[in-house]
């Protein structure tokens, strides 16, 4: 049975493995959620936030003719609408179903921002973390960080200021942030990005997302191979590193790969032990996932947010120490 409060041993451990830069949250699409004032006792706030995937699924089946499979899987669901329309059309609605523009970061988002990861794994299309992050300021400065997007042909990288790499120039940027001491954030299955090619010119789609059956089977196929899937600055970051899993379906079949490549064929002295905050998880996935090293505790997220933070700050005063900014 999943655990509905977080022991004060578990809560420390994490705030301990923050201020060692030994703790990598992974965000998934719950990291957004909303949060309805009826379902809480006390003056809990409201947040409007972005749908999920299953949400997601449902609004594209209703612009096609869908034959057959689960409606509310979004990969299945995305592939049937991009063959019988195209590419183009698929995150033209995609964006206007994840209305990111008009949703403000959420608690957890803004609590993610202030405190002093290294590395945050993220499989959202939406930017509303760089949003928390732009909107941080720490005696007028602003956090630095770097965005890394996956796709299922590569990577490309863009920075704070906006500036984006990709191609040829993506292996020397890479080493040049062997040394960074900012954020890097890791968005795993792409994200939403526009990009001018010149300065008078339109803005250009070019959104590198995998939503399709088709682009995890391809991502999958490369995820191990240099310069194509992920990259070695990212995995010697999360090896061996204490996991937050956060709004994150640990059932899906992407993650479940990935995390055996990366984690599961450390050693027990390797291993540190991670945690997943998620909502009603059936119990054998409990069962499953705690012999895998990660305690699941069924507590709210923002909730969750506020606990840690309020324990950081005890233990270590300050959120963000002065190399993270700028």
């Amino acid at each position: 049975m999943p655990v509905e409060q977080i022991t004060d041993e578990h809560l420390d451990l994490i705030a301990d493995r923050i201020f060692e830069s030994r703790c990598v949250p992974f965000l998934g699409a719950g990291a957004n959620v909303s949060r309805k004032k009826p379902e809480y006792e006390g003056p809990k706030p409201e947040y409007d936030g972005l749908p999920l995937g299953t949400n997601v699924a449902a609004e594209l089946v209703k612009l096609i003719r869908f034959e057959g499979g689960d409606p509310s899987n979004l990969p299945r669901v995305a592939l049937q609408y991009e063959i019988k329309k195209d590419r183009p059309d698929l995150i033209t609605k995609l964006k206007k179903i994840i209305p990111e523009h008009d949703r403000d970061p959420s608690p957890l988002l803004r609590t993610l921002a202030r405190l002093p990861f290294r590395l945050i794994v993220t499989t959202n299309y939406d930017r509303l973390l760089e949003r928390a992050l732009n909107d941080l300021n720490k005696n007028e400065l602003i956090r630095d960080y770097v965005t890394i997007v996956q796709s299922e042909a590569g990577i490309l990288i863009q920075t704070r200021e906006g500036e984006v790499v990709q191609d040829s120039q993506i292996g020397k940027k890479l080493e040049e942030l062997q040394v960074f001491k900012g954020l890097l954030l890791y968005k795993l299955h792409g994200t939403f990005c526009d990009v001018k090619k010149e300065e008078n010119e339109p803005e250009e789609e070019i959104s590198p997302l995998i939503v399709t059956e088709d682009d995890y089977i391809s991502f999958l196929t490369v995820a191990g191979m240099e310069g194509i899937g992920v990259p070695r600055l990212i995995t010697k970051n999360i090896t061996p590193n204490t996991l937050l899993f956060l709004g994150y379906s640990l059932e899906d079949w992407d993650f479940r790969t990935i995390h055996r490549g990366l984690i599961k064929t450390l050693s027990k002295h390797q291993k540190r032990q991670s945690f997943a905050i998620q909502k009603k998880p059936a119990d054998y996935w409990v069962t499953f996932w705690e012999q895998q090293g990660i305690k699941i505790y069924d507590i709210d997220l923002y909730d969750f947010a506020e606990l840690l933070e309020s324990r950081y700050q005890t233990k270590y005063g300050q959120r963000l120490d002065e190399e993270a900014v700028v």
